[in-house]
Formats: structure tokens, sequence, C-alpha cells
């Protein structure tokens, strides 16, 4: 059984879908979303002390992160050497745009700093 969004998720998701558009109904654990050029990411919706952002793989989100302080990796699908093994969150697998594109996964626990670091999505 799927967990519900957290407060938090909830929080965010409000905030971000005030500022962009939804690209689709959300899948399980993820919300996606794309901005005004069109670039898609996504936030997962269920963990209670923060909030991954999956974020496209950019200079200026890296750098905005590492500035505020934010636990930022990179990922890239199906890298960690086991066979069969995805890597990262599952949901993602059904989103195209994102599903084997390397991203950055960016902690946040605040609207705050998750609208800062998106206003550098581009």
């Amino acid at each position: 059984m799927p967990k519900a969004p957290s407060p938090l998720g909830v929080e965010i998701e409000s905030a971000v879908e005030a500022r962009f558009t939804r690209h689709c109904d959300p899948v399980q654990y993820l919300a996606t979303f794309r901005t005004s050029k069109g670039t898609v990411f996504a936030m997962e919706r269920v963990t209670q002390g923060h909030i991954n952002l999956w974020l496209p793989e950019q200079d200026e989100v890296r750098s905005e992160a590492e500035q505020a302080g934010l636990s930022i990796e990179k990922t890239v699908a199906w890298a960690n050497g086991r066979a069969g093994h995805y890597g990262r969150i599952s949901s993602l697998k059904s989103i195209p745009t994102l599903s084997e594109a390397p991203l950055f996964r960016v902690r946040v626990s605040s609207v705050g700093d998750a609208l800062k670091i998106l206003e550098k999505v581009s």
C-alpha cells in the first residue's frame, strides 16, 4: 500500500504547484512539474524529515545547493553495478523525460529551500 504524502511533502508540493506547471498526475511517491521553459523535475512526497528533489544536472542547481549547504548528489540510472537494480526511487522509471537522465538529488527540509533551488532550474 502506498504511503500518504507527509505534511512536509504536502507543504512543499503546494508551494511548487503555485509556481510551476504540473507535468503529469502524481506517480506513487512522486509529483512532477515543469518550468516555463519546459524543463521537467520531480519531488518526493512522503518522506518525513526532508523531501528529495530530482532535478536536471545543471551547474546553476549544483552551485545554489552547495552555497545553501544542502545535500546534493548526482545520480545515474542503473549505475550501481547491480544487475536489474535501478539505483534511485523507482517511480522515476515511469517519467520518460527523467527515467534515464542524469539527475541531481537535492534534499530540502523547508519550502524556502525548495523554492530557492527550483528558481535555478532552467
